[in-house]
């Protein structure tokens, strides 16, 4: 029983570090073009991925059902609207 939460734990942990580097990648690359601008000055990719951990550690104390798994998925998958947000307004759509 531990063993598949402490595995499901390390897969949501991946999850949210893929999106917390992405959205960091794409601020950065955005801020170098100087056509962008960050609007929450004390922006740090350390404290939203421990953010996401410890959404992420919180959610591991639910029951372990199929169901709660694919909330914590979708929450954890949050982390990536960041990166996401960045490539629409990099690629020009009007947000």
């Amino acid at each position: 029983m531990f063993d598949s939460r402490l595995r499901f734990f390390f897969i949501a942990e991946v999850v949210a570090l893929i999106g917390v580097i992405g959205d960091f990648l794409t601020t950065y690359y955005a801020l170098g073009t100087g056509l962008y601008y960050e609007q929450h000055p004390q922006y740090s990719p350390l404290n939203a991925f421990t953010f996401w951990t410890s959404v992420n550690m919180l959610l591991t104390l639910l029951e372990p059902t199929k169901k709660w798994q694919a909330l914590r998925l979708a929450v954890i998958g949050l982390s990536w609207w960041g990166m996401i947000h960045n490539l629409l307004v990099l690629a020009g759509v009007p947000i």
